[in-house]
């Protein structure tokens, strides 16, 4: 029996042609390189299988589905076929860097409680060139868990996960285009999670992401995932107040004076319900909801919105005192617009 490889690395692509060669060259060029590569063409049409077998390396594996399974139904089928301690997960259109993989895993074998990390990404247009870099910094997991409740800040090509005790872990279908958001959340419960702050993936952008082509789905789809967090710590959010907390990451422009006191009230609430509920990282709720408050009320001044006081709720103040540079750079800003 052949030794089973250290790393498991899935993509999964439909139609790919125009990127999936750099990809694979992204993979290959790894400076840890004991992984197996599992690609699942999802019945392309466009010359990508062609192109994958253009590659003469015995780590590649090549799947082809004969009928169309989309995103989900072809990284399932990869993650079954998976047999390395670790999985790594890569889109067929972005780039990864040559110390990722090593990163990673170093990552993980320092911390043998870290089920799932992650990796700061570069933005690239559909040419590979740099647009904006997503800078993170390296934070406490607990941080990073509480984040979840309010958006999805993993890219997904960066996702390397150990399989142990999670080697049934798939994406579920009822969350097409929110998948990776749904998988990570529930990776969260099994143990913590992490965002290395090195920039280790080029995240490319263009007119055929999936992000894109399905934007309305995916922002119902991540309400859906956010609300399923909030009832594990005993709130039952109204559509109104669903609706407010989708401001954070989808904010619809400015928001009236009786908006911001309902967002104020809204907060209240999970501060009180994740005390009650006991959630283990009450602290770092606490601190990551600050700087959610932050970023809308600062969102808002940019708006041009200056309708509301802040100083008037007390969560608002709690927020501002959290972050007194924040608070003046608000400040500032009132006063110029």
């Amino acid at each position: 029996m052949s030794r089973k490889p250290l790393i498991s690395v899935v993509t999964a692509v439909y139609n790919g042609a125009s990127y999936i060669e750099e990809t694979i060259r992204g993979v290959l060029n790894q400076t840890e390189g004991d992984f197996e590569y599992l690609i699942v063409d999802d019945a392309s049409v466009d010359g990508t299988v062609d192109l994958i077998a253009s590659f003469h390396d015995e780590r590649i594996h090549l799947i082809r589905n004969e009928q169309n399974q989309r995103v989900v139904g072809a990284r399932n089928r990869g993650l079954d076929l998976c047999q390395g301690e670790f999985v790594a997960l890569t889109d067929c259109d972005d780039l990864s860097d040559p110390n990722r993989f090593a990163l990673q895993l170093k990552a993980m074998r320092s911390d043998p409680e870290l089920q799932l990390v992650g990796a700061n990404a570069q933005n690239i247009n559909a040419d590979g060139q740099p647009l904006v870099a997503r800078a993170g910094r390296d934070e406490r997991p607990e941080l990073t868990r509480a984040r979840l409740f309010f958006r999805n800040q993993f890219v997904h090509s960066s996702i390397f996960f150990r399989r142990s005790g999670v080697e049934d872990l798939r994406y579920r279908t009822e969350f097409q285009y929110s998948e990776d958001y749904d998988l990570i959340v529930r990776c969260a419960g099994l143990g913590r999670i992490r965002i290395l702050p090195e920039i280790l993936v080029s995240y490319r952008i263009h007119g055929d992401n999936l992000s894109v082509l399905n934007y309305s789905e995916m922002v119902r789809l991540s309400g859906q995932i956010k609300s399923d967090q909030l009832k594990e710590i005993g709130l039952e959010a109204s559509a109104e107040e669903l609706s407010l907390h989708r401001s954070f990451e989808h904010p619809n422009g400015p928001m009236d004076r009786v908006a911001m006191h309902r967002l104020a009230a809204w907060c209240e609430k999970m501060l009180g319900a994740v005390q009650y509920s006991k959630y283990p990282c009450a602290d770092a709720f606490e601190a990551v909801l600050y700087e959610e408050l932050i970023s809308l009320i600062e969102r808002q001044v940019n708006f041009g919105n200056s309708g509301f006081d802040i100083w008037n709720e007390k969560i608002y103040r709690q927020a501002m005192k959290s972050d007194l540079l924040a608070y003046l750079r608000i400040l500032l800003k009132r006063i110029i617009y």
